[in-house]
């Protein structure tokens, strides 16, 4: 699990790094969310495919990450847009992580009965990594704005710095989700034939 943090926090800074130093190319929400979620897609791989046991595994990680990544992505976009705040940011998170679990336990042809718990410790360690992250950001706006009123907890370290803000919540929501990751990864095992 350290190892699934550890690594996709260095591929959620990356992705992060898109909103906290926009290319001129990005226009709009949408196109950024879509160019973040890009960018994990193309990088989880080298960073997490190490959790994958046996061979082949970058192949393997990706085959069952890539569909997974992409039906969180889409539920929590579709999510984020009609409901918009931390109810759409919270709704979206648990049905495109739901979404992700029962698809990669498809595919790496784990024990759906696992399915609940590794959903649980996925969605909790997510959560509090990219509620962290969020306090973050937050505490990195003046205490007169309507952001950052109830986040001044670290208003003395990163206030003015939106731009390091917005890393930060980067590095703690792909620990959190990493963390998450490896779990899934490590926790259940294979479906054997006898158990069938």
């Amino acid at each position: 699990m350290l190892l699934g943090g550890l690594a996709f926090s260095v591929v959620s800074v990356l992705a992060y790094s898109l909103w906290a130093f926009p290319p001129g190319f990005i226009k709009g929400e949408l196109a950024l969310y879509s160019s973040i979620a890009l960018t994990y897609l193309l990088l989880a791989g080298l960073f997490l495919h190490r959790l994958v046991p046996g061979e082949r595994k970058i192949v393997r990680f990706y085959a069952a990450f890539v569909p997974g990544f992409l039906a969180y992505s889409i539920l929590w976009t579709i999510c984020y847009f009609s409901l918009r705040g931390t109810l759409g940011e919270t709704v979206g998170s648990a049905l495109g992580l739901a979404a992700l679990t029962a698809i990669m336990l498809a595919v790496l042809q784990r024990r759906f009965c696992w399915f609940w718990e590794c959903l649980g410790i996925l969605f909790l360690l997510h959560t509090l990594g990219y509620t962290l992250g969020g306090l973050c950001y937050y505490s990195t706006y003046e205490s007169g704005t309507s952001f950052g009123a109830e986040s001044r907890l670290l208003a003395p370290l990163l206030e003015g710095h939106q731009q390091f803000g917005r890393l930060l919540w980067g590095f703690f929501h792909g620990f959190g989700f990493g963390a998450g990751l490896g779990y899934l990864f490590t926790r259940p095992r294979r479906i054997s034939t006898d158990t069938a």
